[in-house]
């Protein structure tokens, strides 16, 4: 009974025909003379039905011809996307969008009333005929394949035929073209620019040209000279009454067989008056104050100056402000219709701040010095200048804008065991050293560093140790360590500095082998306050401070906040963590002396834990965890393991390098 239920349906549904066709989406086509055309070409409407389906449209590869129909309209016309070839002349269009037609080779659509032409994406066309239209812009720039150009009677004012090498003829008459360059055109063969207001032709720069028709414009300048007028089939430079002198390749040729061509006031020469470059500048001027450059060319009407740091300009006199010091060749390449011209002058920005270092023993002869900007409020500085000193102890440091600085002298310290970085004019700390006010004009000079010595103390067992971290506003992560930093030993109460040393890659600092005293621990960075520092009494009972750490950042050097350094801990149940600095693998163990409830954990110089290891009842016995750094959420830094038993705690700093 089923079987016969559905033979049933079957048979109705194949006899009134209710299986659906295939779906098919039509092309919108509004104006109905462009969608007859269109419908009556069954190379395009396959199916023969009264609409264009996409898929028609997609399939279509050939041309289409759509001249002298009456359109005006050509909507629809962007699901021809494979399209290669579109003649629409002779319509009623105002518009025309062929961006969707990236195929197309050709185009013809000339005399319409086009206001709008996109060609935008043809990158494939070689052919375009647009003349006759009311067009007053036309972008041909990505046109690269772009062979012949008609574009006449037009309202142009402007063509950029720069992306154009392909380009063979350009026929452009009857606009309001004001000029024309061809140097980008080196197969160009036909010009055609009459009816224009052009003040120059040149063809120097295309051998291949035989045919110019350049007649009824207002020209001054007409080159001709590009090596091949014996081939000229073609040449009209007539009504061109400003026009004085044509440059040729031979004058005898071009008076023989051009005579009537141009105006009879035009005489043929080898060289109507080559442009002659030069130019003055007001340089040097004070930094952020702009160089004026003055044309002082001849017989030029084009200029392109290149101001020595990628920055150009096309003005005749421009004006320039340079953003940064320097030695900067300016090169001026001064042009016309009858060729070219360059000349270039150095111009200097900033000028030179120059001195040298010494100390009681002669100059210092090893070393580097640094050059910091100074500001009124507490920034971190930044390096303007390294230079090197020399065998004299000299060094220079060349075009510095003008401003405020601070020059320091790091001294070799293998060379120099005895000296002590130094600011100008002999201080040790940069709050305290002269700033030097360097002029934008003159070059400041005689900056000389007499060296701060170092009055070394009697040795002893002392072992003073740190970190130096950075904090916010720094420039990097907070908690990485700050390398290269200066760490000086003074006695405190006095200005004696008696040890210094930098920070290395891991920001660590050490002073071994102390006396007894008492001491001053300086962190020196040029611009950053020293908020507080360290004062340690050296002597028999407490003769090693290990954790002398200090914190920076956009301010200030602070002492590092105590976040549980003390040791409260039974000496049975000390922390070891090691190696110490962490690459990847370490070890972190301690004892148990008794049963306890144990908190394990890792914090950041701030105090935030940021890793939990142990957290819970553990019986007496000896502990010991592998951290893997690799394997951790840890960045380069300083990080602290704190150990609580109970109610006491121990904190062990660690160094995390990635």
């Amino acid at each position: 009974m089923k079987s016969l239920l559905y033979s049933f349906f079957l048979i109705t549904i194949i006899s009134f025909g209710v299986f659906p066709k295939a779906y098919a989406q039509n092309v919108y086509i509004p104006d109905p003379i462009f969608k007859s055309v269109l419908v009556a070409d069954l190379g395009i409407n396959i199916n023969a039905d009264t609409n264009i389906q996409e898929t028609e449209a997609i399939a279509y590869t050939g041309n289409l011809f759509l001249g002298e129909f009456g359109i005006s309209d050509l909507t629809g016309i962007e699901a021809f996307v494979n399209l290669t070839g579109l003649e629409c002349g002779a319509n009623f269009l105002t518009t025309l969008n062929l961006s969707a037609n990236t195929a197309l080779q050709t185009l013809t659509c000339s005399m319409n009333s086009l206001t709008s032409l996109d060609l935008s994406t043809n990158v494939n066309l070689y052919y375009i005929s647009c003349g006759n239209n009311m067009l007053t812009s036309l972008d041909v720039s990505n046109n690269v394949a772009l062979q012949s150009l008609y574009c006449e009677l037009n309202s142009l004012t402007n063509l950029d035929l720069s992306n154009n090498p392909a380009l063979l003829d350009i026929y452009c008459p009857n606009n309001q073209l004001t000029s024309l360059d061809f140097s980008s055109n080196p197969l160009l063969t036909f010009v055609g620019c009459a009816d224009n207001l052009l003040t120059c032709v040149d063809i120097s720069n295309n051998p291949n040209v035989t045919s110019v028709f350049c007649n009824n414009n207002l020209l001054n300048s007409l080159n001709l000279k590009n090596g091949n007028n014996t081939n000229f089939t073609g040449l009209n430079a007539l009504n061109n009454p400003l026009l004085t002198c044509a440059q040729v390749d031979n004058v005898s040729y071009a008076n023989t067989n051009w005579w009537g061509f141009v105006d009879v006031s035009v005489n043929f020469s080898l060289d109507c008056g080559q442009p002659i470059a030069a130019f003055n500048a007001n340089d040097p001027v004070c930094f952020g104050s702009p160089v004026s450059f003055t044309d002082a060319s001849t017989l030029t009407t084009n200029w392109f100056w290149d101001f020595g740091n990628g920055f150009s300009s096309t003005s005749q006199n421009p004006n320039y402000v340079y953003p940064a010091g320097g030695n900067y060749q300016v090169i001026l390449q001064a042009s016309s219709c009858y060729g070219g011209d360059t000349a270039s002058a150095w111009i200097v920005q900033g000028q030179d701040v120059f001195g040298s270092a010494s100390y009681t023993g002669g100059p210092v002869t090893n070393g580097w010095a640094l050059l910091y900007p100074f500001q009124p409020f507490y920034i971190a500085f930044d390096t303007v200048q390294i230079q090197p000193l020399d065998a004299s102890g000299n060094f220079h440091f060349t075009n510095v804008a003008d401003g405020n600085y601070l020059v320091q002298v790091f001294p070799n310290e293998v060379s120099f065991p005895s000296l002590t970085p130094s600011y100008f004019d002999n201080d040790w700390a940069w709050d305290s050293a002269l700033v030097i006010n360097h002029g934008c004009i003159n070059a400041t000079n005689a900056i000389d560093i007499t060296m701060t010595e170092i009055i070394p103390t009697a040795p002893g067992i002392g072992l003073l140790e740190g970190l130096v971290v950075e904090g916010p506003g720094f420039g990097r992560a907070q908690g990485d360590p700050v390398h290269g930093v200066v760490v000086k030993r003074g006695i405190t109460g006095s200005s004696q500095i008696v040890e210094t040393t930098v920070t290395d890659l891991g920001g660590q600092f050490s002073f071994s082998n102390v006396g007894f005293g008492t001491y001053t621990i300086y962190v020196d960075i040029p611009g950053l306050l020293r908020d507080s520092s360290y004062e340690v009494t050296v002597d028999a009972a407490n003769n090693q401070f290990l954790d002398l750490n200090y914190l920076v950042d956009s301010m200030a050097v602070y002492v590092l906040p105590n976040i549980g350094l003390e040791d409260l801990m039974d000496e049975s149940a000390g922390l070891k963590v090691f190696p110490n600095p962490v690459e990847d693998q370490s070890t972190i163990e301690y004892i148990l002396a008794s049963n306890a409830k144990v908190d394990l954990s890792i914090s950041n110089v701030f105090g935030v834990q940021v890793q939990s290891i142990v957290n819970g009842y553990q019986l007496a016995g000896n502990y010991n965890y592998q951290f893997n750094s690799k394997n951790s959420p840890l960045k380069s830094g300083v990080y602290f393991v704190t150990l609580s038993i109970d109610d006491k705690q121990i904190t062990q700093s660690i160094l995390v390098i990635e």
